[in-house]
């Protein structure tokens, strides 16, 4: 999904604690950005819609590298939750017919396909309302926030270990 966070961290004094003690500096910083990665996709768990744990337990945090993590849904239909769907797109019938089985309390296959069909034309004649959960996330400053406080702070310990 494009709607991710992407939680970096390279600062001066990040670089220069880098240069006098880079393995354990650099072991908390690393630990330091994935706590901020995971608070964040907690942040962002938390705002999502649901009407399942699906779109929520997506929400990962994929390593980019030791100092990087990108942070948001895996599902398909994320970006369709997030920012809405506009009418003339009609979603697939075998995402909204698990959600038909277990919110309508259907068993029948042959009710659940026609449930499905029927409220996938509606959509796409009508389209989705955005809901949004992970640009308010983003917009918040929360992500960055606090990787520069978890950061900073590893940058600390990470000197202070190396005994500098």
């Amino acid at each position: 999904m494009s709607d991710s966070i992407s939680l970096k961290f390279n600062d001066k004094a990040f670089t220069s604690a880098m240069k006098k003690a880079p393995v354990v500096v650099g072991r908390e910083v690393s630990n330091a950005v994935l706590r901020a990665a995971i608070e964040t996709g907690d942040k962002i768990k938390a705002n999502a819609p649901k009407a399942f744990s699906t779109l929520t337990n997506s929400v990962k945090a994929d390593r980019i590298s030791a100092f990087e993590y990108r942070v948001g849904p895996h599902v398909n239909y994320a970006e369709s939750v997030e920012r809405g769907r506009k009418p003339g797109n009609m979603p697939p019938i075998t995402d909204l017919s698990q959600w038909v089985k277990r919110k309508l309390g259907l068993s029948d296959p042959k009710r659940i396909k026609a449930v499905s069909w029927a409220i996938a034309k509606k959509i796409a004649r009508q389209g989705t309302k955005a809901q949004p959960f992970v640009q308010p996330v983003i917009d918040s400053g929360f992500p960055q926030r606090r990787l520069n406080q978890l950061a900073n702070k590893g940058v600390s310990i990470g000197l202070r270990k190396a005994g500098l």
